[in-house]
């Protein structure tokens, strides 16, 4: 199996807004058949379009976290995604960035693990201001779920 351990939490906060949280974990991210896949990828194989794709910095208090974001539909439902990869302790988002962690670890002998972690929330078009996603929910689930951590467990799930 790709993912040996997975959890999947919807979360609805004092508004009423519902977030969305996916954790998958592998114990060898060191190539592309055992790596954790990309959302964009899982969702169109679903039936979903995929627009608005883009890298970002979400500030966090000791550090800033790079993301993904996108957005996925699928007739009325819209979501909008955010999910970074984490590789041991290091958080990262697909492409170059992540084949050199990969690489650094393969040379080095090591087999490491990692996540995928992400954020997902669902959006009424009727709603959408300027017709694009609004992030800043996500923006403060990541926040939120980093203080709630153990300081310890921290990087495991952000990076450092």
């Amino acid at each position: 199996a790709l993912y040996s351990e997975t959890l999947n939490r919807t979360y609805i906060n004092r508004s009423g807004q519902r977030i969305m949280l996916s954790i998958a974990y592998g114990r060898n991210q060191n190539s592309e058949s055992t790596a954790a896949h990309r959302p964009e990828f899982c969702y169109v194989s679903q039936g979903f379009t995929i627009k608005g794709f883009g890298k970002e910095k979400v500030a966090l208090p000791a550090h800033s976290l790079n993301v993904v974001r996108l957005e996925a539909q699928a007739d009325r439902r819209i979501e909008p995604i955010t999910y970074w990869v984490t590789l041991n302790e290091e958080a990262s988002t697909p492409g170059l960035e992540r084949k050199l962690q990969q690489l650094r670890y393969g040379l080095q002998g090591f087999i490491v693990d990692g996540m995928l972690m992400r954020i997902s929330s669902l959006t009424d078009p009727a709603m959408r201001p300027g017709g694009k996603p609004d992030y800043r929910l996500h923006d403060q689930f990541i926040a939120d779920l980093e203080q709630a951590m153990t300081p310890g467990f921290r990087p495991r799930f952000f990076g450092s």
